[in-house]
């Protein structure tokens, strides 16, 4: 688990293999990118605040967002976006209800 500024939480690090398959999200960052860290995730407590935040940083930019609920993590909110000087793809959650 990593904390960054009190503000995210890191809980896990999911490693993806690209092994094949035209225009999809990963064979567009392999093309573009070549091989790097395709993203960071992080659990925020204000997601709304962290939504702001990218959008207010030169070249943000929400590339993904969606509302999913299921049995395990309960209801949940995730965005993925990009800025100018970004590495990568960055993965911000609202801590799913039944995650403790």
């Amino acid at each position: 688990k990593i904390t960054v500024k009190g503000a995210c939480t890191l809980e896990k690090v999911e490693l993806v293999e690209y092994v094949g398959g035209t225009n999809t999200p990963h064979e567009r960052f392999m093309r573009e990118k070549g091989e790097n860290i395709h993203h960071i995730a992080y659990y925020v407590d204000d997601y709304e605040a962290a939504r702001a935040y990218v959008l207010s940083q030169t070249g943000g930019a929400i590339i993904f967002e969606a509302e999913i609920e299921d049995e395990t993590l309960g209801k949940r909110r995730s965005f993925y976006c990009t800025y100018d000087g970004a590495p990568g793809v960055y993965e911000f959650s609202k801590k799913p209800t039944k995650l403790k």
